[in-house]
């Protein structure tokens, strides 16, 4: 009864050109002007939208009956593997989002009235946190538009290696279906792939402009999936006066990151 709203920061680290998505705004109509201010102050350029479903930490308060807000600064490649390591943070953009939530979540605790609660449709059909073990795919969805509720799920890329790389998904590929079901948003494609395990040929339905593209797809372990490490060369340290966040991940040989 004393929690008024709740803020999810779930990765928030890779900040480009000064874009955050503010997930779940549509779930209290107060959110808009408090997520505006907060630009203001940080210098962000969020984009707002969406429910307080989603698979993230947010969605069990909002079934709780409390507004929500996910700030996601977007997917990469080393979305959710040992890769992404702190070289890899951009420390300036991590600084705007500190500030954004600080006022955002100030204002949340001196407001005299509570938001007002906004009641989406019926739950997609969550079936678990999409990051576990199990079946993978090797996709990077675009998890600023993980809100939505139908029009498939937008690709940012696929993971080098991965089964989609080798069948020919490719980034900007909306995926629409896989294992004969159809894809209307993450949850669909979380629900789906849990519902496989490693090792199963499954149809994956992508479409590409005005193309619509079927591929078959074996679907790897997530456990034993191996990503490659990222090349020195890629890797941008970012560095504060006299020292280094984080250690180059290639330098230890015996080191090897599974992907997620």
């Amino acid at each position: 009864e004393r929690t008024v709203a709740m803020v999810n920061l779930d990765m928030v680290g890779r900040v480009r050109d000064g874009k955050l998505a503010a997930l779940g705004t549509d779930t209290a109509p107060e959110w808009a002007d408090l997520v505006k201010h907060a630009a203001g102050v940080s210098g962000l350029d969020p984009s707002l939208g969406g429910d307080g479903y989603g698979p993230s930490d947010q969605t069990s308060f909002y079934e709780h009956e409390i507004p929500v807000v996910h700030l996601f600064s977007g997917a990469h490649e080393q979305y959710h593997t040992p890769e992404d390591d702190a070289p890899l943070l951009d420390m300036e953009g991590g600084g705007q989002v500190v500030r954004f939530t600080t006022d955002l979540v100030g204002a949340l605790a001196t407001r005299p009235e509570r938001l007002t609660y906004v009641e989406a449709g019926a739950a997609p059909p969550v079936a678990g946190d999409s990051r576990g073990y199990g079946a993978w795919l090797g996709t990077i969805p675009n998890f600023q538009a993980m809100e939505a509720s139908e029009g498939g799920v937008l690709l940012d890329g696929v993971r080098k290696g991965g089964p989609a790389e080798r069948s020919g998904i490719r980034k900007g590929d909306v995926l629409v279906g896989l294992g004969g079901s159809e894809v209307q948003n993450l949850s669909d494609m979380a629900f789906l792939l849990r519902d496989h395990k490693p090792g199963d040929t499954v149809d994956v339905v992508v479409t590409r402009g005005e193309e619509r593209l079927t591929f078959r797809i074996t679907l790897g372990d997530r456990s034993r999936m191996a990503a490659p490490p990222t090349p020195p060369s890629e890797l941008h340290r970012a560095d504060h006066g006299d020292f280094s966040i984080g250690a180059d991940p290639a330098a230890h040989g015996d080191w090897r990151p599974t992907a997620g």
